[in-house]
């Protein structure tokens, strides 16, 4: 029997090259409908998220047409410590508040200066300190002769007083009794009514700052 027949190479010519490149030309129009779908699909799926998108403005749109659309905010503060809140406003978003300055305390000091801690500065009387908060006044009550730092002592003795009182030396040999509030803030500002008796000129203390 002779050799098998094939038609590879024959009269040099590769048939499965010819057979590949008829396949390949005959697939060229089922080529070029996978590419316009794969584009259409891209395209149906950019228009579905621009469908969504404008779904979204226009539910936007309709809220802000409601008579009580600009008065739906809220505040939270990052800050445990600081509260915020909110009773009305214009557009709901995200503010970023800069504190440039905080709320300091009452501070009050005697116009007149002594030359110690041990000067007496009343031998009756009282000093009676009232809250600007609402609270009830104190009143410190001297029955004896008391120096400076006494007066001082019995202020910081009364739990309710709304300032902390302190002899400061200004200068050498210069003091002064200080009052200083225990909360800041004009709200938490405090009067003094001046009942002392016995004591120098003027030495009552006299609101400084706030």
């Amino acid at each position: 029997m002779g050799s098998p027949i094939t038609f590879s190479g024959f009269n040099q010519i590769d048939f499965n090259q010819i057979l590949e490149a008829v396949m390949t030309q005959e697939r060229a129009p089922l080529n070029r409908l996978e590419t316009q779908k794969k584009t259409l699909e891209t395209q149906n799926t950019a228009f579905s998220t621009l469908a969504g998108k404008l779904s979204s403005l226009e539910s936007a749109i309709e809220a802000l047409g409601k008579v009580d659309s600009l008065a739906l905010l809220t505040a939270s503060s990052s800050d445990t410590g600081v509260g915020v809140s909110a009773t009305g406003g214009t557009v709901t978003g995200t503010y970023d508040v800069v504190v440039t300055s905080l709320a300091r305390s009452q501070v009050s000091s005697t116009q007149t200066t002594f030359g110690s801690m041990n000067d007496v500065v009343a031998t009756g009387g009282s000093l009676t300190l009232t809250p600007g908060n609402g609270d009830p006044a104190v009143t410190i009550t001297i029955s004896g002769s008391t120096t400076l730092s006494q007066l001082a002592s019995a202020i910081n003795a009364n739990d309710d007083s709304p300032a902390a009182a302190s002899v400061v030396q200004t200068a050498p040999g210069v003091y002064r009794l200080m009052l200083t509030g225990k909360e800041t803030g004009t709200t938490n500002a405090f009067t003094i009514t001046d009942g002392l008796t016995g004591g120098p000129a003027a030495s009552h203390p006299v609101p400084r700052s706030v």
